[in-house]
Formats: structure tokens, sequence, C-alpha cells
């Protein structure tokens, strides 16, 4: 019924339109029509956020790596390693989006997985895509003094960013079961500087994140140097997980405040738009008024 009654309407709008245009002899302006604005499709903004990226290959640039050689050797199933190449993917996608990207280097990558990019999910890899996909090993890319190495198991706070650095993200999936420390081993093998996350310290929990949180913090915590507001990004599941059996209406509130506030919130794409938009005062000030809010309703 309710498609019938669409298309009843699309035929009634249809004859109004053709009749409108027969009757009007002046120039009409609107959606398809003349029109002093341009149309711009998505495909131009496309064009423009992945110009955006590219032009940071250059020496003015700071690279960024995600790095897959861990998965040399690995015997992953099919889900999981779908899930990594979805990482990947948005990894790519918030890179482009930040205002100023970071050279984007993936490394190691493996014939199956780039097999995976280009047909499983549609992705075709070009030459002229916003990131380096590449088969290189990542030291044989950047002196080893400038690498610092991205995990949750390192005992090292990162402390502040330094353009100087070349961060390095593994590309892991912690899904199984035998989770090992493996970016924690490969640094102190190479003998490669190695830091984890400020998470206890500003948000009083830990949390294993996804390649594409990662590269969302380091991109926010470039451009403000604001641990605070660059771990915006760590996805509200962490928060009500410490709220169950918890008693502590602090741990409540921050769920909230990250479930409102956050740029991947799930409650709709254009509250997700509007919280990526924020700058590090205004993310404060309204993290600080769900803090003190008494009801839900003042929360929204």
């Amino acid at each position: 019924m309710k498609k019938r009654d669409r298309q009843h309407r699309r035929a009634v709008t249809m004859v109004d339109s053709l009749k409108e245009i027969e009757e009007n002899k002046h120039i009409r302006y609107g959606i398809g029509h003349n029109s002093i604005f341009f149309r711009i499709n998505k495909p131009a903004y496309n064009h423009l956020y992945n110009w955006n990226a590219i032009r940071e290959f250059n020496d003015w640039g700071v690279p960024i790596v995600i790095s897959l050689e861990y998965l040399k050797g690995m015997k992953l199933k099919g889900e999981i390693l779908n899930s990594l190449v979805r990482e990947v993917l948005r990894s790519i996608t918030v890179n482009k989006y930040a205002k100023v990207p970071f050279q984007l280097h993936i490394t190691d990558v493996e014939e199956e997985f780039m097999s995976m990019l280009s047909k499983t999910f549609q992705y075709k890899v070009e030459d002229d895509n916003p990131c380096n996909i590449t088969s290189q090993n990542h030291l044989d890319m950047f002196p080893r003094e400038r690498l610092v190495y991205l995990s949750p198991d390192s005992k090292e706070d990162l402390k502040f960013y330094n353009p100087n650095d070349i961060y390095v993200i593994g590309g892991i999936v912690d899904k199984t079961d035998d989770r090992q420390p493996l970016t924690l081993s490969a640094a102190k093998r190479l003998g490669i500087r190695h830091a984890r996350f400020p998470m206890r310290q500003n948000l009083g929990l830990v949390a294993d994140l996804n390649i594409d949180t990662c590269v969302s913090i380091m991109n926010d915590l470039k451009e403000s140097q604001d641990w605070f507001y660059s771990l915006r990004w760590v996805p509200s599941r962490f928060f009500a997980s410490r709220c169950k059996g918890s008693d502590i209406i602090q741990h409540r509130l921050a769920y909230n405040a990250h479930r409102f506030l956050s740029p991947n919130t799930s409650i709709s794409d254009d509250v997700a738009s509007k919280n990526f938009s924020y700058s590090p005062r205004k993310y404060r000030d309204l993290y600080g008024q769900i803090m003190n809010a008494s009801s839900e309703e003042e929360i929204k």
C-alpha cells in the first residue's frame, strides 16, 4: 500500500510539474533546473578530501604508519580478517577528513589483504589514493631513531605529540583468544621507542582500540596537544562496560558524556558531524555541563 501511494503521489507531482513548465514562460528555478548555485555532489567532496591527504606527500607532510607485518604467518578466520580490512578503510577515511591529514603509509601489505581491499569491499587500489599502500617494510622506509611504536602494553605514556617522530600503529586483531603483546615485543627486540595512550590518567580506564580510532586520536593530538580532547574518540562502549556493577554516578555521567559528544557516536550522523567540529574548549565546556547534569533531560 505504501509503495502504491508513493507511486501515485509521484505521478501526480510529475503531472503538476509538467503543467507548470508549460504555463510558465519564464526561467524556472530549482533543483534540476536553473540555479545560481553549483550542485556539489559526493564525488566532488571525496575528490577534495582525497587531495587534502595527497598533498601531504611532500616534504612538509608528517608520516604515520599502519604496519600489517604482524599478519604474516597468522591464520585468521574470515570475519576477523574482514574486520581488520574495515578498520584500515576507516583509517583512510578519518585521516583524509582531518584538518591537516597525516601522510598515511600502510605497510607490509600482502597480496591476500590487497585483494580484499580491492574486491571484498569494492575499494579500488589506485595510484591516486589518499594514502600509500605498499608491501615494503616500514623499517626500510624510515630511520629507526624517528620511530615510536604505539602499544597498549607499553609502560611509557605518550605525554605529547612530537612532529619529528613517526608513530607506528600495529595492524593487530585483538579478537583472538591468544592475545600477545606483539607490538611491544617487536619494539624491544628492535631497540625502538614505544609508548601508550595515557587513557588511565585522562579517562580512568584502559582499552585496546581499533586502528581507525588510534588514527583519529593522533590527528586530534597533532592539532591540539590536548589528550583529554583527543581521547573523545574512545568508543562509549568501554564506559558502558565500566558502569556494569558500579554505583559510582561519575561513571554513568562519563558514559553519557562520551555517548553524546564523541565524533563516532551512534546517535545520528548529524550529531556525529556536529561533534566532529567541536574545538577543544567547546568540547570541555559541554563535557563539564554533562558531568554536572542532574537529569537525562538536562543532558539532552
